[in-house]
């Protein structure tokens, strides 16, 4: 993608519209016509930092539920022609690692997309989910009963679009809300 320190996109490539799908075509569009203010406004300062600088900044955080690490790469154009970016987003895990390469930021402002309508508990389970824990053991590490959780997963599974486990657990992945490398399941 391809944008300019107003924010306004040049051109975006069939995978960055996916990014985005709530948004249909993102040519000519700016990022605060279909993202949250406090996380279009961050990322348009980025965009300037990045300019301005004349150098890369690469940041970690979420995008429409999905956790992403995204690069903005100042581009060099003509004399007088608009100064922009180049952005590269790309999925990554970790939403709780809290160790990240040198030169990565944690963004302050997320997009949380459909998670946004989540409780912090329901939150909690989903993470569980997604790491593979059955619901007697959810159960037992959050003091709950069985059916209380179970309760819960109904509930995430009605808010997210979700009939299963499986489902919730890639969702969870996909949302960087699982970390791969050091997963609570126990391993033989």
């Amino acid at each position: 993608m391809i944008q300019d320190s107003d924010g306004l996109i040049a051109f975006a490539n069939d995978l960055a519209s996916k990014m985005f799908p709530a948004a249909g075509k993102l040519e000519n569009r700016r990022l605060h016509d279909f993202s949250p203010a406090e996380f279009a406004d961050e990322r348009v300062a980025l965009i300037r930092e990045a300019i301005a600088s004349a150098r890369t900044i690469t940041v970690d955080g979420m995008l429409a539920g999905l956790w992403r690490r995204t690069t903005y790469r100042p581009m060099i154009g003509e004399p007088g022609q608009r100064q922009r970016v180049l952005v590269v987003m790309r999925p990554v895990s970790g939403f709780f690692d809290q160790t990240r390469p040198a030169g990565i930021v944690r963004a302050k402002y997320d997009d949380p997309g459909a998670l946004a309508s989540l409780t912090s508990r329901e939150m909690e389970i989903l993470c569980l989910i997604g790491e593979g824990l059955p619901t007697a053991e959810i159960a037992k590490r959050l003091h709950r009963s069985v059916k209380t959780i179970e309760w819960h997963r109904v509930s995430l599974g009605n808010k997210l679009g979700i009939a299963n486990r499986v489902e919730l657990a890639r969702i969870a992945i996909r949302a960087g809300l699982v970390n791969l490398e050091n997963p609570s399941v126990p391993t033989a």
